[in-house]
């Protein structure tokens, strides 16, 4: 089995260090919203939480999501997201690698299931072991292995993995509809 640094057409590097971009009072900046991890889980981003930060002009635009990247947490639970044309434009911390140019390698949502799946945390466990901070790094991510699969399966499992990001989404509406209902129900009532 090849491992991710074998597929030397596949990019993979770490986000931007924010203390390296950040504007002081007399720069001039721009503002973009920053991809943080915590406002990532499972392929689905959160951008009503995403913090908005002035950056110098002229970032080096690698670290600004494109349509199609991989975004993997770099922490504990090592999440991973596809970047849709509606989360482009973003930074990407240091916190997170970026997976760019895998196309005709892999299917984007065969490689987004991967890196959300148990069998990669487990390949994380096994290169981590030992270090003090269990933290990945690019270096790492290419060490680990990814299966490979016929394109017709590379595309039902990816399918089928949407198909489970949507199922989470909707029960995260559901689950958050009922609590305002429960809000609702005792802002209601008399004391």
């Amino acid at each position: 089995m090849k491992t991710i640094g074998d597929y030397v057409q596949m990019l993979l590097f770490g986000g931007q260090i924010m203390q390296r971009v950040l504007a002081k009072e007399d720069d001039d900046y721009e503002e973009y919203k920053v991809l943080i991890p915590k406002i990532m889980e499972e392929g689905i981003i959160n951008t009503d939480e995403a913090p908005v930060e002035k950056v110098k002009k002229n970032i080096d635009k690698k670290f600004l999501t494109q349509e199609g990247d991989l975004v993997i947490k770099l922490s504990s639970p090592y999440d991973c997201c596809y970047i849709t044309k509606e989360y482009e434009n973003m930074i990407v911390p240091s916190f997170c690698a970026i997976v760019r140019n895998y196309e005709g390698l892999f299917d984007k949502f065969y490689l987004l299931a991967y890196f959300n799946s148990r069998r990669f945390k487990h390949y994380i466990d096994i290169e981590t072991s030992g270090l003090t901070m269990r933290l990945l790094s690019p270096g790492i991510i290419k060490r680990i292995s990814i299966p490979e699969a016929s394109e017709p399966a590379q595309k039902k499992i990816g399918a089928d993995y949407l198909k489970y990001i949507e199922k989470k989404k909707t029960m995260e509406r559901i689950i958050n509809l009922e609590k305002k209902i429960n809000d609702v129900i005792f802002e209601g009532l008399e004391d």
